[in-house]
């Protein structure tokens, strides 16, 4: 990689509730090296609370990474050199469409259902609008319990996550298609199309000055490597 990626820490909720966390890199698009705007995995066993040595603790979307000896392929970078940890430099945007780190606040949310080739997630838009916002279903059905109110409880209301305003939604929810099949792919390749066509559908790339957060719900299918297991739930991804 020719310019530093911005680290970013996934978290995977699978349809058993069990979660697992990783790292990965958000490659800008105007890497020279041709490759850009998208996720990569990362072969690096680090910790959630990862410190290194030299730079101190990781943090996502404030820490980017470089290594002079690194080969990209498709959705996976294979980091051979001795990575290089630095501070993201601050955005030149206005204050007004930039990411606010500190974790209080009124947060905008676009859960994107992701629908590839003809295989849809478990969840209907309706499922999912009532578990991550606790809105009404058509049978008046709401979760008591939802993302949207946990955060709320845990943060007394200091944290707040709201469907986003933007038309493109419904209550929050938008359905994408993507020409990829999950069987067999990796959920960040999966993700990264999903990415692609919600630009395509916007006309647009900056979705930062969107929506605070976008959390994509895959369909199920079989990852390859040693995790027999798909998403089959939301999965946070975080764009700053």
């Amino acid at each position: 990689m020719a310019r530093p990626c911005t680290l970013a820490l996934v978290e995977t909720q699978f349809e058993d509730r069990t979660e697992e966390h990783h790292w990965e890199c958000e490659i800008d698009a105007l890497d020279n090296d041709g490759i850009g705007g998208r996720f990569v995995e990362l072969n690096l066993n680090f910790d959630v609370d990862y410190k290194d040595p030299d730079f101190g603790l990781l943090e996502p979307g404030v820490t980017t990474l470089q290594a002079d000896d690194t080969i990209v392929s498709g959705s996976k970078a294979i980091v051979r050199g001795q990575p290089k940890f630095s501070k993201k430099p601050k955005s030149k945007k206005p204050k007004a469409h930039r990411r606010q780190l500190e974790m209080t606040g009124t947060r905008t949310v676009l859960v994107v259902r992701v629908i590839a080739n003809g295989v849809s997630p478990t969840l209907s838009s309706e499922d999912l609008a009532r578990s991550v916002f606790g809105t009404a279903d058509s049978n008046g059905n709401t979760n008591d319990f939802n993302l949207s109110s946990g955060f709320a409880q845990c943060s007394y209301n200091q944290l707040l996550f709201e469907p986003t305003p933007n038309d493109i939604a419904e209550n929050g929810v938008y359905t994408v298609s993507i020409d990829e099949t999950a069987e067999g792919a990796s959920a960040t390749s999966i993700r990264n199309a999903a990415l692609e066509q919600l630009k395509d559908d916007l006309g647009r790339s900056d979705l930062n000055s969107l929506f605070d957060h976008v959390m994509f719900c895959l369909p199920p299918g079989k990852s390859k490597g040693n995790n027999e297991k798909w998403i089959n739930v939301p999965t946070n991804c975080i764009y700053r």
